[in-house]
């Protein structure tokens, strides 16, 4: 006795026909072929998601923290800026000599 599998469609009807006990006859008149498998499945499109909104939210976080240490980091800019010139001013006062041109020179006392 042989045994041969074979593999129907889910919408397939199957009937034998009354002469032989051998034969089966597959209709598949009613199936439609199956579409083409996702690109993309269910738990890939998530994780996607998951991720994105976690790189959106570390950004915006940064961005925040930056926008609130500008003023501070600016004023430090400034301050910095104004100790330099003091001493400059400093200097050129110590040396008697002008900040433009560098030439030497004797305040006049008033």
């Amino acid at each position: 006795m042989s045994q041969v599998i074979i593999n129907l469609p889910d919408c397939g009807k199957i009937s034998s026909s009354g002469v032989s006990h051998d034969v089966l006859t597959v209709d598949t008149s009613e199936c439609t072929p199956p579409g083409p498998p996702p690109m993309f499945g269910t738990g890939e499109i998530v994780a996607t998601v998951i991720i994105v909104l976690i790189v959106v939210a570390g950004i915006s976080a940064l961005l925040i923290q930056a926008s609130e240490q500008r003023p501070k980091i600016l004023e430090q800019k400034r301050l910095a800026r104004q100790a330099q010139i003091d001493g400059r001013v400093a200097l050129a006062k110590a040396r008697r000599q002008c900040l433009t041109c560098g030439a030497a020179y004797d305040p006049e006392l008033p």
